[in-house]
């Protein structure tokens, strides 16, 4: 007795419903291809680390350094804001030392 071959019709991925247009397909891989071609500009470690080179460089100060700069601050604007950062970090440290 031969048996009867099933007969299934496959339906074609075109003939599934539309769910976005061609533009915004394409609008998505424009985007997929500009964020692998920064590569990883939006990482936040990257930015992280980045803010910290540009905030945080403190810089030990003496009685010396900081009236010269002070004799120039136009000209000692980074050495200025570098003794803040140190005196701001330490400082830190001594009230949770006591």
């Amino acid at each position: 007795m031969a048996r009867a071959k099933k007969t299934t019709t496959k339906s074609s991925p075109l003939d599934k419903e539309v769910l976005i247009s061609a533009d915004e397909a394409w609008n998505v891989i424009t985007f997929a291809q500009e964020l692998y071609r920064t590569q990883g500009v939006l990482n936040p470690l990257l930015i992280n680390s980045v803010m910290q080179n540009i905030t945080m460089n403190p810089a030990a100060a003496t009685t010396d350094k900081i009236n010269t700069a002070l004799n120039d601050p136009k000209n000692s604007e980074q050495q200025l804001i570098g003794y803040s950062e140190f005196e701001e970090l330490t400082s830190k440290r001594k009230c949770w030392n006591v």
